[in-house]
Order: C-alpha cells, then sequence, then structure tokens
C-alpha cells in the first residue's frame, strides 16, 4: 500500500447520536403538505435562480420550514448533500430535533441532461429509515424529479425547483409535479408497510421513485461466496492497515467506513480523528465514489478538501488531514 500522508491540521472531536427504536410511518398527503411548506417552496424557487439542481426542504406537522439546502447538478460529477443534525450537514436539523441522527441520509445529485436531474437518497444505517407516501418504511431510492419522504415525525420535500411555476399559486404549482409511481428495485427493497403492485417504468408525466437496498448490515462479508471481487478496498493508517476484497453487490448498495457500531469498516480507537460516520463508498453508474458524510474533519485529495471523490480515478485519498488520519486506497480488479 502507498499512501503518501496529506498536510496536516488539528482534528476536532466526534459527537455522539441518539437513536430511537424503529420508526413505524404513515402515509401523508403530499399535496397538503406542499400547500403547507409553500413559503419555503418559493423561497427555494428563489435561491435556485433558474439553475439545474434540487432544493431539499425539511418541515414539521405544521409545514413550518426547519431547514433548506441547495445542490446543483451537473452532467459530469456527482454532488452530494447529508441530511442531519450534524454542523458540517447540508441540511442541517436543528439540534432540538434529537430523533434525527447526527448523520441521517445522503443525498447524490446529477443532471441527467439539459433539463432533469437524478437524486439518490441512501438512508446512512440508521434504526429509521425513511418513508414514502404509502407508508413504506425505505432504505435507499432513486428518481428524477420531486418527491415527498418522511424522517421520523418530519417530512422531505426533494424539489427541481427550476421546474416550478409560482405564478398560478401553491394548488397549480403542486398540479404541474408528475404523480410519483413507487416500485422495487428487487425484493426486500421495502423494510417494512403494505407491498403494492405499481405500473412499469416508462409513462409519460410520471416520477419512478425506485426503492433499492440501502448499505449492508454492518455485519455482513463485502464479498458473497460466488461473487467475483469488484477490488480492493485497503484503509491505513497509525500503524494499521485493513484490507478488505469487495464484490459488486456491496459497492452497488455502499459501504460505510467510520468507528461507529453500524459502520461496514470500521477502525476502531486507533483513529480518533475519524468520525462515526465518516464516509460511504458507492458506486453510481459504474464511478466508484468516495462521499463524505458530514464528517468533522474532511476527506483529503493532495490537500484539497473534497465531498465526493472518484476513487477510481483518484486511487487514493486521506480519512481527515490531521497526522493521525486513515488513508483509503481502491483497487478495482
Amino acid at each position: 500500500m502507498s499512501l503518501s500522508q496529506p498536510n496536516l491540521r488539528p482534528f476536532a472531536s466526534a459527537e455522539g447520536t441518539i437513536l430511537g427504536s424503529a420508526v413505524l410511518y404513515r402515509p401523508f398527503d403530499a399535496a397538503a403538505l406542499f400547500v403547507r411548506a409553500w413559503d419555503a417552496v418559493v423561497r427555494s424557487v428563489e435561491r435556485a435562480r433558474g439553475r439545474q439542481g434540487v432544493s431539499l426542504i425539511l418541515v414539521d406537522g405544521a409545514g413550518r420550514a426547519l431547514a433548506e439546502a441547495w445542490i446543483a447538478a451537473s452532467l459530469d460529477v456527482v454532488r452530494a448533500g447529508v441530511v442531519g443534525r450534524h454542523p458540517a450537514c447540508a441540511l442541517r436539523v436543528p439540534e432540538r430535533e434529537k430523533e434525527i441522527p447526527l448523520r441521517y441520509l445522503v443525498a447524490l445529485v446529477r443532471a441527467e441532461n439539459n433539463e432533469d436531474v437524478s437524486v439518490r437518497l441512501i438512508d446512512l444505517h440508521t434504526e429509521h429509515g425513511f418513508g414514502d407516501e404509502a407508508g413504506r418504511r425505505l432504505q435507499a431510492v432513486r428518481f428524477s424529479g420531486s418527491a415527498f419522504l418522511a424522517l421520523g415525525e418530519l417530512h422531505l420535500l426533494v424539489l427541481e425547483p427550476h421546474k416550478l411555476e409560482l405564478k398560478d399559486g401553491p394548488d397549480k404549482a403542486y398540479a404541474s409535479i408528475p404523480a410519483r409511481v413507487f416500485r422495487e428495485e428487487e425484493p426486500g427493497a421495502y423494510l417494512a408497510g403494505p407491498r403494492l403492485v405499481r405500473s412499469p417504468p416508462g409513462e409519460a408525466d410520471m416520477t419512478h421513485v425506485v426503492s433499492q437496498l440501502g448499505p449492508l448490515a454492518a455485519t455482513a462479508r463485502l464479498l458473497g461466496d460466488d461473487e467475483p471481487i469488484r477490488g480492493q478496498l485497503t484503509l491505513g493508517g497509525l500503524g494499521m492497515a485493513v484490507t478488505r476484497p469487495v464484490g459488486l453487490e456491496a459497492l452497488r448498495r455502499g459501504i460505510l467506513i467510520g468507528r461507529y457500531s453500524r459502520c461496514d469498516v470500521r477502525t476502531g480507537a486507533d483513529a480518533p480523528s475519524l468520525s462515526r460516520v465518516h464516509a460511504i463508498l458507492v458506486e453510481e453508474r459504474q464511478e466508484v465514489l468516495l462521499v463524505d458524510t458530514a464528517s468533522s474533519n474532511g476527506t483529503w485529495v493532495e490537500g484539497r478538501e473534497l465531498s465526493v471523490v472518484r476513487l477510481d480515478r483518484l486511487g487514493e485519498a486521506w480519512l481527515s488531514s490531521s497526522q493521525d488520519g486513515v488513508g483509503v486506497q481502491w483497487d478495482g480488479a
């Protein structure tokens, strides 16, 4: 393993996460939610100024906006934002919302063309998951368009503000949003709730929200018995080195890296500069990405802090730039 040490800086200590019991979600009315959150929707359109991307709006039961974020979309790179209570989250949930984990879920955003935006949301191994409009509990979803989801007792609006027309008010603006059609990518993607038979993809004027399997359980192997190796993942630093063979299934679902027990690859107490959930390694459109999950000390490549690293292209990155940071290396098969 050849990992060059980055420029050094002091590191911050990680904070704890308060997790409640698993959430049972209830169906909700997306149209009523949109109307109640209208003021925040208007702000999201004004913030976007016609640019391509997605707005994340977190609202309470009364439709009051608790947090808002904008993620620009690009054709050539994936951009990411994390939802949670940690100060480094793109969509930072107020600290008083203790049922929301410090790092809850990550959004991966990319433009499909000059008009449409693809969004992938992945739960970061919390006990909550997140809910769809029918009350089903999910691990991960992919869609192109707008979606409405439940995060515990709160709700998340994921909107394409560059497509919204405000002049005729909230009811007509909502009516212009394509209906959501929910379907499983494969059996088991719904954690709980009624399973519905839905029409196949391809209809016009519909947003297909595809429920996917999330990251593997922390005790699971990253390579199946009869599965070909997709690559080798190596973590090194402070005199330690851990190398794990990785299969396509684990890489596609996502591999959490950090010190917390819910991570797939843990480094133990020997790396205090690592956050409990520091990053996720995931394949997206045949690209191997290392995505920082709102860590306290960042993810670094050659002295630059990056939120998303093309690890299949660059080969290595550092989790924290301090002297006890951990190097991450990917060797594709």
